[in-house]
């Protein structure tokens, strides 16, 4: 993200539109009133930015209108985050204690460190990292049936039991005890976007076989693939990339209908990644 100064105060931006403010934390009360005044209400409390002069959250009690919060400092007293009661978006490094249940309205979690997996029931984005899920199934945390988008890095699961069933985009990355794939085909009707990231335990990869909707997969630094032969039947794939992820047999065939790949290239393979770039002139 870029940042922009604008008349003093600081904003990250997005497509060169501000929409986060940056606290400082000097003046407080000024900087919010200005918030509220350019119509944004997103905050974000970074310790590079403010050091240690915000230290709890309870100034959010007289800030109804903020809707979007960003919180980069693990040391802060983060208590006051519960005055938020129309809170759409939330990022939080350390969610130890977190109740997520208490903001109704939230869409899109960003957290680590979860301790409480009761989630609002219109999550529709849920992004977490460095968190242990009890016995390593997904089905123990009780997802939302809203959820959309999923993203786990960093945790203990072995299977993909316990996806709801509305999710069209998943990812999983240094996930070092995944051992099955078991579970995609519970979503694999909706599912069009699957990355799996340094999951070097893997041994099974037969449930891509019945992701046949996926516009866009990638299985970067994982387990070598026996061969390639489940992607013959994704008939609506855009884009595959394996870079880092070798292929047993050599075989790179079933791969010739899809519009863009990306790979390693390896002198046993009976496609150079060159080879391919002609193909699709």
């Amino acid at each position: 993200m870029d940042i922009i100064k604008i008349d003093d105060y600081y904003f990250y931006e997005e497509e060169e539109v501000p929409n986060e403010m940056i606290l400082t934390g000097y003046n407080l009360s000024q900087e919010l009133e200005y918030l509220e005044k350019m119509g944004l209400n997103r905050i974000s409390i970074n310790h590079l930015f403010c050091g240690n002069r915000i230290k709890d959250l309870s100034f959010l009690k007289d800030y109804p209108f903020i809707k979007g919060v960003r919180i980069v400092n693990k040391d802060i007293n983060q208590d006051g985050i519960y005055y938020l009661k129309e809170l759409d978006w939330l990022q939080i490094d350390n969610a130890k204690g977190i109740h997520f249940a208490e903001f109704p309205e939230l869409k899109c979690l960003i957290a680590s460190n979860i301790t409480d997996f009761t989630f609002p029931d219109k999550l529709t984005e849920l992004y977490i990292w460095h968190t242990k899920i009890k016995g390593g199934s997904l089905s123990n945390i009780s997802l939302p049936r809203s959820l959309k988008r999923f993203d786990l890095l960093f945790s203990n699961i072995v299977d993909c039991q316990g996806l709801p069933p509305e999710l069209n985009r998943l990812g999983l990355s240094y996930c070092r005890n995944l051992t099955s794939l078991n579970g995609l085909e519970t979503v694999a009707d909706q599912l069009t976007y699957l990355e799996l990231g340094h999951c070097r335990k893997l041994e099974d990869y037969s449930s891509l076989a019945d992701c046949i909707n996926l516009q866009r997969l990638l299985v970067l630094d994982c387990t070598k693939f026996q061969n390639l032969s489940f992607s013959k039947e994704m008939k609506k794939l855009e884009f595959f990339s394996f870079y880092g992820t070798d292929v047993i047999d050599n075989d790179l065939s079933p791969l010739l209908h899809i519009p863009k790949v990306s790979f390693k290239n390896k002198k046993e393979y009976n496609y150079s990644f060159r080879d391919f770039k002609l193909v699709k002139k």
